[in-house]
């Protein structure tokens, strides 16, 4: 095993704290890897597709249109319901064209809906949620 070590740096000429190997300092050896690599920027990952970011500009309009019509909660579950709506909950999910159908949509307050999601099988007996499987659910 190697152990790092104070040195003269043969690029720089600093003392530092040498990479073992190489005889170079810290800085000075991952500007060699870098220019090894020919600099290249490494490309950003959209965090999402142009045709998602399509869907989701129209699902933020849709929300808000069946926001303003379905203004009561639909869960409605005792001790945590706060009447009003203020989220969409997504009965068979978010994939696909399921992000954009509306039969599908139920309006939820946020404490509701953190119950439905985090007992998915309490849901589905309740009609809260249904699997995204099979067209009868």
């Amino acid at each position: 095993m190697f152990k790092p070590h104070i040195g003269i740096c043969v690029d720089c000429g600093n003392k530092r704290l040498l990479v073992v190997k190489a005889n170079l300092c810290v800085k000075c050896n991952h500007a060699k890897k870098q220019a090894a690599k020919g600099n290249k920027a490494t490309a950003r990952i959209a965090p999402l597709s142009d045709k998602r970011e399509k869907e989701q500009r129209l699902y933020s309009v849709a929300r808000k249109i069946y926001l303003k019509h379905n203004t009561l909660c639909k869960a409605k579950i005792a001790g945590i319901c706060h009447v009003a709506s203020s989220q969409v909950h997504h009965k068979r999910g978010r994939i696909g064209k399921l992000f954009l159908d509306q039969r599908y949509w139920l309006p939820v307050c946020t404490p509701c809906h953190h119950h439905i999601e985090t007992h998915p099988e309490e849901a589905k007996e309740k009609g809260w949620s249904e699997s995204r499987l099979s067209e009868n659910g």
